[in-house]
């Protein structure tokens, strides 16, 4: 059954519009950048520790402030680990370099469409 010329303009231009959809769910659905540096996830488990021996101090000495104080280092540590600027990020040949400032959200997305027309050529 052949479609009329109003249904065919109608058929395109919802395939274009899910080809520009698809480009966003594409660039969400992956992981930006890879996963946080070992240096960050040393340093921040030092201050987790830390956090956690001035808590249970502040606790033991029947000091309050003493373990918020703790408690706050402990989240400020668990912070600092999964900080985006603390990330490493891995390049296209598989070796990984520290996370750098980037381009917009639209130009990285027409970046990806881009790359992702061209491999299908």
């Amino acid at each position: 059954m052949a479609l009329s010329e109003h249904e065919q303009r109608l058929l395109e231009e919802m395939e274009r519009g899910l080809y520009a959809s698809e480009a966003d769910s594409v660039v969400t659905s992956r992981a930006s950048g890879g996963g946080p540096s070992y240096r960050a996830i040393v340093i921040g488990s030092l201050i987790i520790l830390a956090g956690v021996g001035v808590l249970v101090g502040g606790v033991a000495g029947g000091l309050i402030w003493l373990g918020l104080i703790g408690f706050v280092a402990m989240l400020g540590g668990a912070l600092f680990m999964f900080d985006p600027k603390n990330r490493v990020q891995t390049t296209k040949n598989g070796s990984s370099s520290k996370a750098k400032p980037r381009d917009s959200y639209a130009d990285r997305a027409q970046q990806r469409w881009e790359e992702r027309m061209d491999g299908e050529r």
